[in-house]
């Protein structure tokens, strides 16, 4: 055997390896997946996120870079260079950075209550805040950079109290732990701090005034847009908002956001219950979703008519997206409020050149043809077709015609039976015919009168969710510009009301 049949099989066998190797290894190698996470972080929550960080570093080896400082100085540096986190005390600052483009997702994190902190024994007897104007009483604030000052100022403004408070002998600083620190060290005789840091000041004692306990305010985590890393950022910002950091805030004193705390979870999953008509323009979305949160979204996508029946006998997604509002009222016990995100409409589904001259739904009856429509007990669309037929008296004349030959659960089956030519016509909604690039190249759309029959798709999230956080985050992508321009693709009208959310 010659040498150069041995030298081409050697080559192939390395080429081979070689190719295994690619196939079973990771998509992503692993140096280019950024292992640093840059937080800024209101000093006020230092205590809790720092230990919290370093549990999350042990556990992935992922580097935890705290920056801290006031909300308002930390929102600055996020507007100068970015980051991957921002954790201000007030989701005032999550507002405003979200208005900015500066923050994308947010996940609530922690209650925070101001109020007034003395030494111990209370050695000037303060009560209320008024008693902060005495020229007695040295007081110390934050700046109007850190949240807790910003809250302080508008607070005292409102009491008209700032006035005569300013007169008097105060002390700004940049964050709330040096205002406390001011109190334990006995340089003033009281400040405003958040509740939360009291357990680290057992030689000072915290007083609660009315003006501040009915304005408590929360701190939220928000991945901030420019990240380089979203997915690690937002792993970070779940395990710190899970169970796993929950026990830590409450520990050190916090009240946390006890909404459904999930159990943490490296990659979780939820449940989407769709209807089909709905899945050309979610399906990539969800994946976008997918690969952002690091996380696994299961959809059943079927007639809303089964999909309430599946409900009613026992099942609950996390979440239900249905194809109109009238299969959401039916199982709405089992969600919270819904939202409408968008709109479809009925059209007529014809042959290209129209060989039957269809102009309306009134030419249905007045020839033989094979008309497909959808079942009115299996999906939205079959029922408002069929109430679409009797409300323009059309329904018993085609059943008495025999002009239906065929009912289908879903829209996308007359798409089908249309393309092989098993039907002259169907009825269904715009955005089945126009999911389909196929049907559109030898069939044409004939439009029904406006208003005739319009399906409205709500969105909603079940009350007995582990995940609903995830899932809110969810609904939030499902109804950015974004997924608006998905929509409009493929017929649908868009009717999501942004400021109804806000």
């Amino acid at each position: 055997m010659s040498k150069k049949p041995i030298l081409i099989i050697s080559c192939l066998i390395v080429l081979l390896v070689s190719l295994s190797f690619l196939l079973l290894s990771d998509t992503v190698p692993e140096a280019d997946v950024p292992q640093e996470l840059e937080v800024l972080c209101a000093a006020g929550l230092r205590r809790p996120v720092e230990e919290v960080a370093r549990k999350y570093e042990a556990e992935y080896g992922v580097k935890i870079n705290l920056n801290y400082g006031g909300s308002g100085q930390l929102y600055g540096t996020m507007k100068l260079r970015g980051g991957d986190l921002y954790i201000p005390a007030d989701i005032s600052y999550i507002d405003d950075a979200k208005k900015a483009g500066l923050v994308a997702e947010s996940i609530p994190l922690s209650h925070l209550t101001a109020g007034i902190i003395v030494p111990k024994g209370n050695p000037k007897n303060i009560k209320t805040l008024a008693d902060l104007q005495r020229d007695d009483v040295s007081l110390a604030i934050a700046s109007e950079t850190a949240a807790v000052g910003k809250f302080t100022h508008k607070v005292l403004r409102q009491a008209k109290l700032l006035d005569g408070i300013s007169s008097g002998e105060v002390n700004k600083f940049p964050t709330v732990n040096e205002v406390a620190v001011q109190v334990k060290l006995r340089a003033a005789d009281a400040g405003i701090v958040w509740d939360a840091l009291m357990p680290q000041y057992k030689n000072c004692e915290f007083i609660r005034v009315a003006e501040f306990n009915v304005k408590r305010k929360t701190a939220n985590v928000g991945v901030i847009r420019s990240t380089n890393n979203p997915t690690g950022a937002l792993k970070f910002a779940r395990y710190l908002t899970s169970k796993k950091g929950a026990e830590v805030f409450k520990k050190k004193g916090f009240d946390v956001v006890s909404e459904n705390f999930a159990e943490w979870k490296e990659r979780p999953k939820v449940v989407l219950y769709a209807g089909s008509m709905l899945r050309p323009a979610i399906q990539d979305q969800l994946k976008q979703f997918e690969n952002r949160e690091g996380c696994e979204v299961i959809v059943k996508y079927d007639g809303c008519g089964v999909l309430v029946s599946a409900m009613k006998s026992g099942e609950t997604p996390g979440a239900f997206f249905s194809c109109d509002v009238s299969f959401m009222e039916q199982v709405q016990e089992k969600f919270h409020a819904s939202v409408v995100v968008a709109a479809n409409d009925i059209v007529i589904l014809v042959p290209k050149g129209n060989p039957r001259n269809i102009q309306s739904l009134d030419d249905l009856v007045g020839q033989k043809l094979k008309l497909g429509i959808a079942d009115q007990n299996k999906s939205a669309l079959g029922k408002l077709t069929y109430q679409m037929l009797a409300n323009q008296q059309l329904l018993e004349n085609l059943i008495a015609s025999g002009n239906i030959v065929t009912t289908v659960a879903k829209g996308d089956d007359l798409v089908n039976q249309m393309q092989t030519n098993a039907l002259d016509v169907a009825l269904l909604y715009r955005s089945n015919a126009m999911a389909s690039s196929g049907i559109m190249k030898h069939c044409e759309i004939v439009g029904v009168e406006a208003g005739k029959a319009y399906a409205h798709q709500p969105f909603a999230i079940a009350k007995d969710s582990k995940n609903s956080r995830l899932l809110v985050r969810l609904g939030e992508f499902l109804t950015s510009e974004e997924s608006k321009e998905s929509f409009l693709k493929y017929g649908f009208y868009w009717e999501f009301d942004q400021s109804v959310s806000e």
